[in-house]
């Protein structure tokens, strides 16, 4: 029982190694090298990988917006985690309606939710005091270049689906926010 016990212990500690290594290398390509890691990307492929580097940068983001939270730090750590998780699913459903009219075909919601989650990476350094607004530009950045290095499609392109998509994010509030009483 005892040689089970520590051959599951050796097994868990190379799978956590190996994922620690995973998401670190991928956070490196997409820091130094976004439009190569893009470009090697396939349109379409698993949600695995990019779900577990989302939920991964989700929860670093959430941990360290609790160290500079003034009131209620597990609050803000549970709130910065549930956003960084879903937006990019509402993102990648504004940017596919876009898109379909923008660029029929080269997109799909899936590929779309995968740029989406790895640009996210913007979250390690979004909960930095006073550099938000920086960290929001740089990941429609990145969503932008995933666009065309995956969609392959022109940057001009690109622009007008991230645009088009806040506009309708912001039609959409004007109508549904009064509803809701936001």
């Amino acid at each position: 029982m005892a040689g089970d016990d520590s051959f599951l212990r050796g097994n868990l500690d190379k799978l956590v190694k190996s994922t620690m290594r995973d998401w670190l290398n991928t956070t490196w390509k997409l820091l130094v090298r976004p439009g190569e890691f893009f470009g090697e990307m396939p349109p379409e492929g698993e949600l695995g990988p990019p779900a577990a580097f989302l939920a991964a940068c989700s929860a670093v983001a959430g941990i360290l917006t609790a160290v500079y939270a003034y009131q209620s730090p597990w609050s803000a750590a549970f709130y910065r985690f549930v956003n960084g998780v879903f937006t990019p699913f509402l993102l990648a459903l504004l940017l596919n309606g876009v898109a379909m009219v923008l660029c029929r075909n080269a997109f799909t919601y899936r590929s779309l939710l995968r740029i989406n989650a790895y640009a996210q990476v913007t979250l390690l350094f979004s909960w930095i005091p006073g550099i938000g607004w920086i960290t929001g530009l740089w990941r429609f950045y990145l969503i932008g270049l995933g666009m065309v290095r995956v969609g392959r499609i022109t940057p001009v392109k690109s622009t007008m689906v991230i645009l088009g998509a806040a506009l309708v994010f912001m039609v959409l509030y004007k109508v549904v926010g009064p509803m809701i009483g936001a």
